[in-house]
């Protein structure tokens, strides 16, 4: 896909979406409007819709809490570089930057320079820099560790 026809197609998503927030948003005149449509939404919609949003929320904590009780853990440490792969291949023609930030300490700057150069940097050129995040400790002065970021850079 080029990348005039993935901007073709942002474009004409929010030219859609802008449309019908409009066409649809022109009776909108007060906050009771915009939050629960004036009063004017059935029952059963209005309780479908918030039954919809509470089942959203707790299904995905629940797929959760059945995969961490089943061992089905997603460790970053042994499944980033994988992931980095599938990413590299989302990438256009002619990237500009590729960025990953992770907020685990079991993560090592050096890690992710590694990934970055072999994976995308070995094919689009650029640079690659790493560096720890941390939060500074204003009491000591001193700056706690609390993860890593990569980026690559095309350089253009």
């Amino acid at each position: 896909m080029s990348t005039a026809l993935k901007i073709g197609v942002i474009i004409g998503y929010i030219a859609i979406i802008s449309f019908i927030a409009t066409y649809l948003g022109k009776g909108t005149k007060t906050f009771k409007d915009f939050a629960i449509g004036g009063s004017k939404i059935p029952w059963y919609i209005m309780g479908g819709t918030l039954f919809s949003t509470f089942c959203g929320g707790a299904t995905m904590v629940a797929y959760v809490g059945n995969f961490y009780s089943q061992g089905l853990i997603w460790k970053i440490e042994t499944s980033i570089y994988p992931f980095v792969q599938l990413c590299t291949k989302l990438l256009s023609d002619n990237p500009l930057f590729f960025l990953i930030n992770s907020y685990t300490t079991g993560l090592a700057p050096s890690v992710l320079t590694y990934m970055l150069s072999t994976e995308v940097a070995s094919t689009h050129g650029g640079t690659v820099k790493s560096d720890e995040l941390g939060l500074p400790v204003t009491r000591t002065g001193l700056v706690l560790p609390c993860g890593a970021s990569g980026r690559w850079e095309s350089g253009k």
